[in-house]
């Protein structure tokens, strides 16, 4: 049976049995060289950039006030008391940088709702300020190239 396969093989590739096993042999070194580049470049050998600390765990009261002031910003924000909401957004934001640090997605979300608001309120100098802010978060997060 395997004489069989041997000579389908070479009927197929139109060459020996050795160089079909050199063809399967360079492709299996190929793929665990370009396993290992990846691994090299996600991993920091150099030791560049220290690893950064775990967030210590988020108290969960301060997320439920968080969460409070969220659905208040929603809710004057949807009643057009863009003054309030605006005070209740900023609120929620100082909670989540006290919560996840300045680098954080929800931080980021919080921002883009800031800008929203001062966007509608016609306020643009404010809304670019916080859409810089969002641009720099997102590049520390997910870097230039995404």
């Amino acid at each position: 049976m395997q004489s069989k396969l041997k000579a389908a093989i070479r009927r197929l590739v139109g060459s020996s049995w050795l160089a079909v096993k050199k063809c399967v042999f360079a492709r299996r070194i190929s793929f665990f060289l370009c396993l290992f580049c990846l691994l090299i470049t996600v991993s920091p050998l150099s030791g560049d950039e220290p690893p950064t600390p775990p967030l210590p765990k988020p108290n969960p009261e301060r997320l439920n006030e968080r969460d409070r002031c969220v659905a208040e910003r929603q809710k004057l924000w949807d009643e057009d008391r863009l003054d309030e909401a605006i005070v209740a957004g900023e609120k929620e934001l100082a909670i989540e940088r006290q919560i996840f640090g300045d680098t954080h997605d929800d931080v980021a979300g919080s921002l883009d709702g800031i800008a929203g608001m001062h966007e509608d309120r016609d306020e643009f100098a404010a809304a670019r300020t916080a859409r810089r802010e969002i641009l720099e978060i997102e590049l520390r997060l997910y870097g230039a190239d995404s």
